[in-house]
């Protein structure tokens, strides 16, 4: 690996976690259309490149999770007795969520990863709304159900499932930390078994770049992890002087911004 791509890397890496610290969101959503450039632009198999991007985007997003989890757990936050339900599902869906990637080739798969940051910028320039009520949780099999469906999707996308798993739990009697919590904790396993199971789908995959480790490309995980945990807590410090909604617009805009790259992707 260059110097220049090692580079990038981590200054890619610095961007999402100081974007994570700055709105409390980042990750894939930052990380992946900017692994697709930097892949594309350093002649990765143009086949698998998204399906790469989302893989590492994945393979780093466990590295946060795991230090998210933690900070909640010091908090008090996590409902473990909620996360148990759910982990039989997620284990199913995380493994899941590659295979199925596995098997669109990378038009439909850039299609989808941009219909995802549309929905993801939608959710985070739209003004928050109190949903918090008293509907209880639903029975073991259907815990289990949403553990997949939640597993799936952060498989596919290379997320760990927030986006669902929040606005669900509050919808079911948890307060907010709480709810944030238990996905911090879901975060976990889902990036886990979901890189695990990039590892497995792509290693018989050929022209692969040296290093790679099925569709994740290991380097890129180290340099990225490494710039992510340094710069998110300055990006935290500056959340607290600027105005939120100002800083969640323009977030929001960038996104849209990464969305269409990834549908002119598509196209191509």
């Amino acid at each position: 690996m260059s110097l220049e791509l090692i580079f990038l890397l981590f200054l890619l890496g610095l961007l999402s976690g100081f974007s994570a610290g700055l709105l409390g969101v980042g990750g894939s959503g930052v990380l992946i259309p900017f692994l697709t450039i930097i892949y594309s632009a350093h002649h990765f198999p143009h086949a698998y490149v998204v399906h790469m991007a989302i893989a590492t985007g994945l393979g780093t997003v466990f590295f946060t999770s795991v230090s998210s989890l933690y900070a909640h757990y010091r908090q008090g936050d996590v409902v473990w007795r909620i996360v148990w339900l759910f982990l039989p599902g997620l284990f199913v869906g995380a493994w899941l969520g590659p295979l199925i990637a596995s098997l669109m080739n990378t038009k439909v798969l850039a299609t989808t990863y941009s219909l995802f940051l549309l929905f993801s910028a939608y959710r985070i320039a739209r003004k928050p709304k109190q949903t918090k009520t008293d509907k209880p949780l639903p029975k073991t099999p259907a815990m289990i159900g949403v553990g997949t469906i939640i597993g799936t999707y952060g498989g596919l996308i290379g997320s760990t499932g927030t986006s669902i798993t929040v606005p669900f739990l509050t919808t079911h009697s948890l307060k907010m930390n709480q709810a944030v919590g238990v996905a911090a904790a879901m975060g976990v396993p889902v990036a886990f078994i979901g890189s695990l199971s990039n590892i497995y789908h792509g290693w018989s995959v050929p022209l692969l770049p040296a290093h790679s480790l099925g569709f994740i490309y290991a380097p890129a995980v180290i340099c990225l992890a490494a710039g992510s945990i340094l710069a998110a807590p300055f990006g935290a410090k500056l959340s607290k002087r600027l105005s939120d909604h100002i800083l969640k617009i323009i977030f929001a805009l960038m996104l849209v911004g990464l969305s269409a790259y990834m549908l002119l992707k598509a196209l191509h």
